[in-house]
């Protein structure tokens, strides 16, 4: 075999070869990146999106709703040993009387890590307040969604307020 053979083998063998390389890399840039998008505790996608989207009139319907009962939530937030919240909201009218409801649930999240929703049923007190106690796994800005049951009525609102850890709301 002359020498000129021996490198058309070579030759035979590299450039397919090298044209198959140059297609996997697009290929395994696509499989890190998706790996780390996935990885990522910052990212979040909105629960139920399409759902909610297609039920515009719904949540528009709700909001009209909120504005006709003229209702508010008021929340504090304390802050407990361990790195835990007690959350105690109180729902009012218009005239600042209390509302008494029969239930009120909540989700609550981090924004910067809206992944990580926790969601719960605030417990009634005597004093006519209503309470749960959370997690709090991350300070910064965070985003209560209350809904309460109350008159036969259902009653919406988000608050956002800042948390830090070592001292409850900041």
């Amino acid at each position: 075999m002359s020498e000129r053979e021996a490198g058309k083998g070579w030759a035979h063998v590299f450039w397919p070869a090298f044209i198959v390389f140059l297609l996997l890399i697009p290929v395994a840039a696509s499989v890190v990146l998706v790996r780390v998008a996935h990885d990522d505790p910052s990212f979040a996608v909105e629960e139920n999106y399409y759902e909610k989207g297609v039920q515009w009139d719904s949540e528009m319907e709700q909001r009209a709703a909120n504005e006709r009962l003229g209702w508010r939530v008021d929340l504090r937030v304390q802050a407990v040993a361990g790195r835990r919240v007690i959350l105690v909201a109180r729902l009012f009218d218009e005239n600042e009387r209390p509302v008494a409801a029969e239930s009120v649930s909540l989700e609550a999240f981090p924004i910067a890590r809206a992944s990580q929703v926790e969601r719960v049923e605030l417990a009634s007190t005597p004093e006519g307040t209503w309470d749960a106690t959370l997690p709090l796994h991350h300070s910064g800005l965070w985003e209560f969604r209350f809904a309460a049951q109350a008159r036969g009525e259902r009653f919406t609102e988000t608050i956002r307020r800042e948390l830090d850890p070592a001292g409850g709301p900041s």
